[in-house]
């Protein structure tokens, strides 16, 4: 039963933290939707879905030098029709350079947070069983962060750069293996 109970603890400590860190990072960066990047109900269609040719369509009007100023992106032609009709705010680029801060923001802070876990489950002191059990979870907890933040921000992470993060990562997992399990006294029977 103990045993049970060991296994018990150490999992919902490090599924608990992971889900802690995580919905810190959502608490602490706020999600925008897309009406605070442009003042418009719908983001514009940058598609002709009509077949009349593009260049049939009657001349559209610029948009004025004040509609320029206003819109955060770029003014870009609106084709809900076969033509377009009026040119619309389009901040579909500026809100992917939030989103990707953001997203940078929440691995690095996922990264620190995963760390510190780490660290501190290996330096709690090991007094007690229990814990030890709670150590092993905190452990447990921050490379499940690690990980999970590797694999969210994986494809912002720049191509030279996955292979450091792994092998950073991998040197982590060694050093916590050799620090937890390497040289102790081999208990004789």
């Amino acid at each position: 039963m103990t045993t049970v109970r060991k296994y018990g603890i150490i999992l919902a400590v490090a599924i608990l933290y992971s889900i802690f860190v995580f919905s810190l990072g959502n608490a602490v960066i706020p999600e925008p939707e897309y009406p605070d990047f442009c003042q418009q109900s719908q983001p514009p269609l940058d598609f002709n879905p009509g077949i009349m040719p593009r260049d049939e369509c009657p001349e559209l009007m610029p948009p004025t030098q004040e509609e320029i100023d206003a819109c955060p992106g770029t003014m870009t032609r609106d084709w809900r029709s076969v033509c377009p009709e009026r040119y619309v705010c389009d901040c579909r680029e500026l809100e992917q350079e939030f989103r990707s801060t953001q997203a940078s923001i929440q691995f690095w802070l996922a990264i620190v947070l995963g760390f510190i876990a780490i660290v501190a489950g290996m330096m709690l002191p090991s007094k007690n069983e229990l814990n030890e059990w709670v150590g092993a979870g905190f452990i447990l907890g921050g490379l499940i962060t690690l990980f999970i933040a590797t694999a969210q921000y994986w494809g912002e992470i720049h191509r030279i750069a996955r292979p450091i993060v792994i092998a950073l990562e991998l040197a982590v997992v060694l050093w916590i293996a050799y620090r937890q399990f390497g040289d102790k006294p081999k208990k004789k029977k």
